[in-house]
């Protein structure tokens, strides 16, 4: 309490000035309706600003949980579809896969051959060879594991090729990145029996254990048929862009250890 005294002591001038203020702002207000709208303004001014800095500083502090929540919705959506209860991935339930959520904390895409390093690993239930996807289609395959973290090698890898098909008509081939822009990808080995028209969606065709069989990943902006070779050459453009990722989902397929212990039984 004495101290309360001795900073109003010292502070004498200011405060008598505070006081004296006040009595003068409430005199004018109750004497003058100019004076009592513009205090009025000015109240619901400083009332108002208060009010939305307040607002501002909870949602900021409210961002990570409301950001939690959205990932778990995205990951309950994700499982559902690898689960085949939506004609999305309704050919794909027999194969059992898992969605483990994971944030991209580390990315390149500037060289020929790039990598991704996601903020879970083993302890996760994270493995080599796990197909990756984020929100518009695949992101890569893990290729190195530690017990917090995974190493992903990227669709913007020269030497990386992924199982790729018609939506239309299920024709597949194979999908390589042409190695500059990182939307722009090449689709080899479609014959040229297939029709092809631009605007053709272009889905993960399920010839593998990474991904489930129709996950969309771009569509056809152009081709060439080569009527020597017998095939098409065709150009695609990803539906969604690799370099500003930052949510992910790694695939555990339950059926991959039986799938490949098959490659492995000779006649």
């Amino acid at each position: 309490m004495q101290q309360i005294i001795n900073a109003l002591l010292r502070n004498l001038s200011l405060v008598l000035y505070l006081v004296l203020l006040g009595f003068a702002l409430i005199f004018l207000s109750n004497r003058s309706f100019y004076h009592q709208t513009q205090m009025y303004r000015l109240g619901m001014g400083i009332s108002g600003w208060l009010h939305q800095g307040s607002k501002s500083l909870t949602q900021y502090f409210e961002l990570e949980r409301e950001n939690e929540i959205l990932q778990r919705e995205n990951l309950a959506l994700v499982n559902q579809l690898l689960k085949g209860k939506d004609s999305f991935a309704a050919q794909t339930s027999y194969l059992g896969y898992r969605a483990i959520p994971a944030d991209l904390i580390q990315k390149s895409y500037h060289s020929p051959k790039n990598v991704f390093i996601a903020d879970q690993g083993s302890r996760a239930g994270v493995q080599k060879e796990m197909g990756v996807i984020g929100a518009k289609g695949v992101v890569g395959i893990v290729n190195q594991v530690t017990p917090n973290f995974a190493s992903i090698m990227s669709l913007l890898d020269i030497d990386l090729s992924i199982n790729a098909a018609f939506q239309k008509n299920g024709a597949f081939g194979s999908l390589y990145w042409t190695g500059k822009d990182p939307q722009a990808f090449e689709l080899k080995d479609i014959s040229i029996i297939n029709p092809v028209r631009i605007g053709d969606t272009i889905v993960t065709g399920g010839m593998s254990t990474y991904f489930p069989k129709g996950i969309p990943l771009g569509q056809v902006t152009a081709y060439e048929s080569d009527r020597v070779q017998g095939y098409h050459q065709i150009q695609v453009r990803l539906f969604g862009n690799p370099t500003v990722l930052n949510q992910v989902y790694i695939l555990e397929n339950f059926g991959r250890s039986e799938l490949d212990s098959l490659k492995n039984i000779r006649p």
